[in-house]
């Protein structure tokens, strides 16, 4: 089990902006919050665990970009190295128009999947369902892609006609 901030002396106590509380400088003779391992233990844990995970060797120097930033690096790899990114599919009326494509600034050489959220009218969220294909081609070296609503699918109907709001999301995971 994880410890709080807040159990830790010479905090400052949660507010809005620190919901988790805060950390105290010691200025002057007013205590701060104590470096010992009730502050730092969790911590040092927590990224030796994703160090090990990814089979991440220790190089002992600080982490910073001159020395790698290999706490960074692990991280990448618990998720397969991939970066992920979403963009907006934008104003659709999916039941007038058969066909969206949606340009993305991602290198369509570095694209590993694409999947999408699609949003009803009523502010309903379709996750994936039959009834859309989409296609990637590269545009200028950058992924397009095409999305295109089946005929007869639960998407050619008027709860997909609004063209006021953001009909979804595309989420593309793609090679650093």
């Amino acid at each position: 089990m994880a410890r709080a901030i807040t159990v830790l002396p010479n905090t400052v106590a949660p507010d809005t902006d620190y919901p988790g509380g805060r950390l105290k400088d010691k200025v002057g003779s007013n205590p701060g919050t104590r470096v010992n391992e009730a502050m730092v233990g969790d911590w040092s844990q927590f990224f030796d665990k994703l160090m090990r995970d990814t089979g991440s060797t220790y190089n002992n120097l600080p982490d910073n970009e001159y020395s790698g930033l290999q706490l960074y690096t692990a991280l990448l790899g618990i998720f397969g190295g991939l970066r992920r990114t979403v963009v907006e599919i934008g104003s659709w009326n999916m039941d007038a128009d058969q066909d969206k494509i949606i340009s993305t600034d991602v290198a369509f050489s570095k694209v590993r999947t694409i999947s999408f959220i699609i949003i009803g009218d009523n502010g309903s969220l379709v996750i994936e369902a039959g009834g859309i294909l989409s296609s990637g081609t590269d545009s200028s070296g950058d992924l397009e892609v095409q999305m295109t609503r089946g005929t007869g699918t639960i998407y050619d109907s008027a709860g997909f006609d609004d063209t006021s709001i953001n009909r979804g999301y595309l989420i593309i995971e793609y090679a650093p």
